[in-house]
């Protein structure tokens, strides 16, 4: 078994080194997982996806929405779903939540039991109900494009 503290130092040296490529090849499209190159276990992919988001939403390049699932959960219980106040000239609500409550959201509704990159249940997941669109944030402008 690896040890957490090395492959977590290996997750960010190699986030370090790609981040930039990512978020220009990603912009305007869909995040996923990356495996080119790397030997690292699903695992070690899955994490690495957290940290690239957590640090993408930190530097408020992306934001989401909320999914249309928890819009039916919000439906049944009568809670109301958090928003950002002053967006109303975007075409979709902003998710008004922390960055660590979602990426505890994606950690709890992004399938864990997959065995490789070919499971289609990782392909499905980008188009359920239970995951948030994807704003891309202009740094320049502060314009949200939604793909």
């Amino acid at each position: 078994m690896s040890n957490p503290l090395i492959v977590r130092d290996k997750l960010e040296q190699r986030l370090e080194r790609i981040y930039d490529l990512i978020c220009q090849d990603s912009w305007g499209g869909w995040l996923g997982f990356y495996y080119e190159g790397e030997d690292f276990s699903i695992d070690e992919h899955r994490e690495f996806f957290f940290m690239m988001l957590k640090r993408m939403l930190d530097e408020q390049r992306i934001v989401f929405t909320p999914p249309v699932q928890v819009w039916k959960d919000a439906a049944i219980t009568g809670q109301q779903v958090p928003v950002r106040e002053g967006c109303s000239s975007e075409p979709f609500d902003i998710w008004g939540l922390t960055t660590d409550k979602l990426i505890q959201y994606f950690r709890e509704v992004l399938p864990t039991d997959f065995k490789d990159i070919n499971d289609q249940r990782i392909s499905h997941f980008w188009y359920d109900e239970k995951c948030p669109q994807i704003g891309w944030v202009d740094l320049e402008t502060g314009k949200i494009f939604w793909p």
